[in-house]
């Protein structure tokens, strides 16, 4: 029994290896996991990995952090990551055998001081199937190795626009087979490497390199290359030391085999050390050079015998041409299919936008092939991909452009007058700016593409830095500001109001009342522009020196006024006006203001020349008040002597009512003056003034002061 429970037990646990080896399961992205690192982190030994859609812009880091990993697949298909994959160095749990199949890789990731694609740090991983392009920046490669990540296979990939397309640190074993490598010219090198063992080059075509498509220093042994093209490079294989490189039967772009100007030791087939040979003739009928690292004798590339034909289809080449549309255009989408710089006939080429498909078209005589493309959505940069699928004498090979989307062109626009920027406003004060801002009925802003003006008579200024959109306001009123784009164009009021005053008038400048009336003010405020306004009294800031008060705009005398001249000043922002003068007569009744009444036609020694008949009534000749009066003149042509001047009267009644009157005053320091009325307005001091006014003289020590009131 104790037997058979052990041979049990083995049994069971031989079992539980087998199903436990079976296990690896298929993780999605982005079906269950949102990102291809999430992935990986969940992943064990065996998994795989499938992404679809994209683009992804992630660094992805294989290690072994919680579990092995070892064994891990991650497929593109296709898919784009914008970024890279770091295989990290082996560890227990292993990392080793990892595959990346598929991906699209634009850009790389930091690693050391440079960019790489796909950076291997452990050993037998395979990178195949993928398009690495773009990594670029000082020592940046496509596919980057360590020292000793060992047996690497680089299957079936294209890798281009790189600063370098793959650089091999100290290797064993490492396999790299049906590769288009081509314009890697950051530095201008396909492959490059060093201390490279049992490395095995084949079936790969290297072209367009500035510098070499392949530079291989402190060779190993047992480094191959056989059933390579290399065309276009400068130097097809440069040798750097130690052994020789084993580069018979490759296709160098020229039946005659490759240029060898200085000699290198060939080695036949099964035979020994041959002198130097050159390969020099045909000139300029030979293929891609092969060097030796600047020594004549010693360089050890065995090209011989070469091979007469390319034994790969030839690399390919797709050029897109950008351009630009408007949502709702059709454009003709476009690219050129070459190889070495000569186009491919008749050739199809599948053309996408942002991912989604458009169609296939066949090459011309000229490689170029070209399809319609109606714009729809919304605007933006779109990315063109064109792809060639390649055939039995041609590569596969894909190009990218871009389509600039505007919008569709606008029907009508929309114009809104804003202040500050974002606080749409429909007024403004004088000497404020407005920000103009036009939107098209296709949502696009056409503020900076449109030009501006103001409805004449409006005055004011437009900004002079482009796009010369802000109005700063002028005269008062409601404007209209007019925005023109193309043919379209779009109006808004502006109503503005006058600005911070900068003169203020009070009228009258001058008045006469007695004690207990009332004078009325008008304020003007004149701003910067120009503009005259009529301030609210609540914005009025009043001063006067007399003992009244003022209320609203108007002042009212009292007693402690009578006899003085009250000072008035009315202040509005930081504006001042000139003081205005209100004379306060003393008392009602007899006064020293010699004056004729134009209601009674009578003299009147008065206090208050605009109502001399609230004074005393000079009925002739004699003493009034102190003062001597003389009375001379009948009916209506009367004259009034006293302090040795005079005042005459004479007056034309029509219908009972004053229909004329001319006066006459002579003896005072003003010298003769005259006034006339012509029934509606009275030309005084050489002036026309609406209704009567009348002359005054007013009596003080002997002596008369000339004057005139309104009546």
């Amino acid at each position: 029994m104790g037997n058979t429970a052990r041979l049990c037990f083995v049994v069971c646990i031989g079992l539980l290896l087998i199903c436990s080896a079976g296990m690896a399961g298929t993780l999605n992205v982005p079906g269950s996991y949102g990102s291809i690192q999430a992935a990986v982190t969940a992943a064990v030994a065996g998994d795989t990995i499938q992404v679809s859609g994209g683009p992804y812009t992630e660094n992805v880091a294989i290690n072994d952090a919680g579990h092995s990993r070892s064994g891990l697949t991650i497929q593109g298909s296709g898919v784009t990551i914008n970024g890279g994959f770091y295989i990290a160095a082996s560890g227990s749990p292993s990392t080793a055998n990892v595959t990346i199949d598929g991906f699209t890789i634009v850009g790389g990731f930091p690693s050391g001081g440079h960019r790489v694609g796909v950076m291997a740090a452990s050993t037998g991983h395979t990178i195949k199937n993928c398009i690495i392009k773009n990594v670029v920046g000082s020592q940046a490669n496509g596919i980057e190795t360590v020292g000793g990540a060992d047996n690497l296979l680089i299957d079936s990939n294209e890798i281009f626009g790189c600063f370098r397309g793959i650089f091999l640190n100290p290797a064993n074993g490492i396999t790299i087979r049906g590769n288009f490598i081509h314009e890697n010219n950051g530095v201008g090198v396909g492959i490059g490497c060093d201390g490279q063992s049992n490395l095995t080059l084949t079936n790969n075509t290297i072209s367009g390199h500035s510098l070499e498509g392949w530079g291989m220093g402190t060779v190993g042994t047992g480094v191959v290359a056989h059933n390579n093209t290399f065309t276009g490079n400068l130097v097809a294989v440069a040798w750097y030391g130690t052994n020789a490189i084993d580069a018979e039967n490759n296709w160098w772009g020229s039946a005659n085999g490759p240029a060898d100007a200085t000699g290198t030791v060939e080695v036949p087939e099964g035979g020994t050390a041959t002198p130097p040979m050159c390969n020099k003739l045909p000139a300029g009928a030979l293929g891609d050079a092969v060097g030796d690292g600047g020594s004549d004798t010693t360089g050890f590339v065995d090209y011989y015998p070469w091979l007469g034909s390319n034994p790969n289809p030839a690399g390919s080449a797709v050029a897109v041409t950008s351009l630009a549309g408007a949502v709702g255009q059709t454009v003709q989408l476009s690219a050129k299919l070459t190889s070495d710089g000569n186009p491919l006939p008749g050739r199809s080429l599948a053309f996408s936008v942002a991912g989604v498909a458009v169609g296939n078209s066949d090459t011309d005589a000229a490689g170029v092939a070209s399809i319609p493309y109606l714009i729809a959505g919304t605007p933006g940069p779109r990315t063109i991909t064109v792809a060639y699928a390649g055939d039995a004498t041609s590569l596969p090979s894909s190009g990218t452009g871009t389509l600039t989307v505007s919008a569709a062109a606008p029907t009508a626009i929309t114009l809104t007058l804003e202040k500050p920027a974002g606080t749409p406003v429909t007024s403004v004060v004088s000497g404020e700016a407005v920000t103009c801002k036009v939107l098209g009925n296709n949502d696009v802003d056409y503020t900076s593409a449109c030009t501006y003006y103001v409805q004449y008579g409006a005055g004011g200024s437009w900004s002079t830095v482009a796009p010369k959109n802000i109005y700063t306001a002028a005269k008062a009123g409601t404007w209209n500001v007019t925005a023109v784009h193309n043919t379209l164009t779009a109006t808004k009021p502006l109503t503005v109001t006058a600005g911070v005053a900068m003169a203020v008038t009070l009228t009258p400048a001058a008045a006469t009342v007695n004690v207990g009336d009332a004078q009325a003010y008008v304020v003007t405020a004149t701003d910067a522009a120009g503009n005259v306004s009529t301030p609210a009294a609540a914005d009025i800031t009043w001063s006067e020196d007399g003992a009244g008060d003022i209320a609203g705009y108007t002042y009212t005398a009292v007693a402690g006024d009578a006899g003085k001249a009250v000072r008035i000043t009315a202040t509005v922002g930081g504006a001042t006006s000139a003081a205005a003068t209100l004379n306060v007569n003393a008392t009602a009744g007899s006064g020293t203001i010699l004056a004729w009444d134009k209601d009674t036609k009578k003299f009147y020694l008065c206090s208050n020349a605009t109502n001399p008949q609230a004074g005393t009534e000079i009925t002739g000749s004699g003493t009034y008040g102190g003062i001597a009066v003389t009375v001379s003149g009948t009916g209506t042509n009367v004259t009034v002597t006293a302090a040795s001047t005079s005042l005459r009267v004479t007056w034309y009644l029509r219908s009972g009512s004053l229909y004329r009157a001319y006066q006459y005053s002579n003896g005072t320091t003003a010298g003769s003056k005259t006034a006339t009325f012509d029934g509606t307005r009275t030309l005084v001091d050489g002036a026309w003034k609406s209704g009567f006014w009348g002359l005054t003289h007013t009596i003080s020590g002997g002596a008369a002061t000339y004057g005139s009131a309104q009546q």
